[in-house]
């Protein structure tokens, strides 16, 4: 439009065989060639030397070979450049008798040329990307198609048969110890494994279930769920609620699970005989779910990694974890644009305090 061309076309750098193909066109000869050689025609010079060129028909001159059997009157090739490589060229031409080129036509094709070469760039990027995002999600569906069900068999005739093995009266104390250990390492495999197939979960579907949520009572859930872990070990909910509850818009199965990995690092962190504190405050201008140990609080050298992916800690207890929990905690809260953060309390013990916006209320 620019420059009153018949055709324009746009050559691209085969990288595979060092040739151009023709990757788009407007007014183009379909019935011509659709690669150029890079070494014996004018698009090939302008790749190379990286410089626009511009050549009009002399008025009593030949016509202007752009390929054996395919002459113009006048052409213009600039370079598609990006980070000082030329990896193709925009190309205008006229086939009519008389027509020509003017060096504010090359000027313009410059221009053009600057966001052509962009706007590639960003193509390749968007279909680079779309491939990787496929072939990661396919990688992730296996992985948890395989924890689900194959880890997830093995683990359960483990814990099977160790049990029956533990519960037999005629095993000696020793023997007795060692099935014991068995079944206690297969249980934890088993919490492990199903931390490993929600971050899959989690990976494969980053869309938010949004619906009318009942924060206090995922909270309430959260607390009843680990209540028989904690009753076990002696260790005492304290839970209170402060402000006017009122409804959010949020992904109630979500915010349930970051709840519930919160209280469940607080029983693992927390001694016999411990209370672990639970609120969830209405405030003006924020909603917050806090929980609080009775433990020995976290290293600071670890506080400003507690939330990266595999970060490993180590309770009392002396059991390990690598993080996972908290990266779900992570990011379900920022997924209703919140945060989460992590301090050790005043009176000892460490404190985690989920931040909600305000936003998310149904009026």
């Amino acid at each position: 439009t620019y420059t009153s061309a018949g055709e324009v076309t746009v050559w691209l750098v085969d990288e595979q065989t060092g040739e151009l193909f023709l990757e788009a066109e407007h007014g183009y000869d379909s019935e011509h060639t659709q690669r150029l050689s890079v070494n014996d025609t004018l698009a090939g010079k302008v790749v190379e030397s990286g410089k626009p060129l511009r050549i009009n028909r002399e008025s009593d001159g030949e016509q202007i070979k752009v390929k054996t059997g395919y002459l113009v009157d006048a052409v213009v090739y600039v370079p598609l450049t990006l980070a000082g490589v030329t990896f193709g060229v925009l190309s205008v031409a006229h086939r009519e008798l008389g027509k020509s080129f003017s060096q504010y036509d090359e000027n313009v094709m410059m221009a053009i040329a600057n966001f052509t070469a962009v706007a590639i760039q960003n193509a390749r990027v968007f279909e680079a990307t779309e491939r990787a995002l496929a072939r990661r999600v396919k990688i992730v569906t296996a992985l948890n198609s395989a924890l689900a069900y194959d880890v997830k068999n093995l683990l359960n005739t483990s814990l099977g048969y160790g049990g029956m093995l533990a519960a037999d009266p005629s095993l000696d104390e020793d023997t007795a110890y060692l099935a014991t250990q068995i079944v206690d390492a297969a249980n934890q495999m088993d919490e492990l494994v199903d931390k490993l197939i929600e971050i899959t979960a989690l990976s494969e579907d980053t869309q938010l279930q949004l619906e009318p949520c009942d924060l206090v009572g995922e909270v309430s859930r959260a607390i009843e769920a680990s209540r028989a872990k904690a009753e076990s070990r002696d260790i005492a909910f304290d839970f209170q609620r402060v402000g006017d509850a009122y409804t959010i818009q949020g992904d109630s199965n979500r915010l349930y699970r970051a709840v519930l990995n919160v209280i469940d690092n607080a029983v693992n962190f927390s001694p016999v005989g411990g209370t672990i504190a639970v609120g969830v405050l209405f405030w003006h201008n924020d909603i917050i779910v806090r929980v609080c140990d009775s433990g020995p609080g976290i290293p600071e050298e670890d506080l400003p990694h507690l939330f990266d992916r595999y970060c490993r800690s180590v309770s009392p207890d002396g059991d390990s974890g690598i993080g996972l929990g908290l990266e779900i905690v992570r990011s379900a809260v920022e997924a209703h644009r919140g945060t989460v953060t992590a301090r050790n309390a005043e009176d000892g013990g460490a404190e985690f305090v989920i931040t909600l916006p305000t936003t998310l209320r149904l009026m």
